[in-house]
């Protein structure tokens, strides 16, 4: 990572950011000039980066007059994002670099008003440098330094790991932290959607999963401390709620990997089906923290077709 002549803090670090001269202001509307390659989720992204800082894009093939102006496109096109790269003489050695999502973003003035170039390998690369933007226009629109950054992954899958030992997270609060994703370049959420504290998603097939499974009585306060809040707990996510929250996703460029543990960690499945066990007539909702020695009778030809059928709804 080069950070030497550093202007702006971003996160994640980029591998390079380099400071040139001048300042550069953004005008109330941008014009926007996406080329061929780039897709609307990454149109979109810059839209909503814009009026999330007080700015309007306005797509179109040629820059309007007197605008500032942001160039979108891939490494290697020949449109014009990478020709404006190779007018600026950026490096394209961050293109040959053996990793992941190679992007630059270079911020230069033409008579004070921005020229902004993200050039990506592949669109969600441009998407990724997009992030870059986000967090430079958090310094204000007008007066930035002017700066070029070089950037990539060293891992393909960079992501959050949400358990919903709980309850499950509202779907708003589901899209900010989605928002907070593609603002640092992460594109993979590990959704944990059942435990031996609660089931969290609907198989309408099985009801009593949601009805039975996805609730408890009460939660022991602190780690297994005896002591409990007697307050019942529990939730869910629809269906047509866990297609939301994965379209939602695709949007940012987020790939929702569903965890569902077996034969382990099933306790919210017990209680609803105590026949899966393999020793008792009766389970309920563990109301503790950790992991129940209650498990799923995989000898069963009734927990097969349970599996079987839970994993084609989802």
């Amino acid at each position: 990572v080069v950070q030497a002549q550093q202007s702006y803090t971003i996160y994640p670090i980029p591998q390079e950011q380099v400071k040139a001269s001048g300042k550069a202001s953004f005008t109330p509307t941008v014009s926007v000039v996406a080329e061929d390659g780039i897709d609307s989720y990454t149109c979109n992204r810059l839209s909503q980066i814009l009026e999330d800082h007080g700015l309007k894009a306005q797509f179109g093939q040629q820059p309007a007059a007197g605008t500032a102006v942001v160039y979108l496109g891939l490494n290697g096109s020949k449109g014009q994002a990478d020709r404006k790269a190779s007018a600026l003489k950026l490096k394209r050695q961050v293109f040959s670099q053996p990793k992941y999502d190679r992007h630059a973003v270079s911020l230069t003035s033409t008579g004070g008003k921005a020229q902004l170039v993200v050039l990506g390998e592949h669109t969600d690369a441009g998407f990724y440098g997009l992030a870059t933007l986000e967090q430079m226009l958090d310094m204000g629109t007008q007066n930035l330094p002017c700066a070029t950054f070089y950037d990539y992954a060293d891992v393909q899958s960079r992501g959050v790991i949400e358990g919903y030992y709980g309850v499950p997270y509202s779907k708003e609060v589901t899209a900010d932290l989605f928002r907070f994703m593609a603002r640092y370049k992460l594109n993979r959420l590990h959704l944990h959607l059942t435990d031996d504290q609660g089931w969290r998603f609907e198989v309408k097939r099985y009801p009593l999963l949601t009805q039975v499974g996805s609730k408890r009585a009460q939660t022991v306060i602190g780690h297994n401390t005896g002591i409990y809040d007697g307050t019942p707990y529990g939730g869910y996510y629809t269906q047509s709620e866990c297609r939301e929250i994965v379209e939602y996703a695709k949007k940012r460029y987020i790939n929702v990997m569903p965890e569902i543990d077996m034969p382990g960690h099933m306790l919210g499945a017990l209680a609803a089906s105590p026949e899966l066990g393999c020793h008792k007539d009766h389970y309920d909702v563990w109301q503790i923290w950790g992991v129940s020695e209650d498990v799923l009778c995989v000898g069963n030809p009734k927990t097969v077709e349970f599996v079987q059928g839970v994993l084609e709804e989802l």
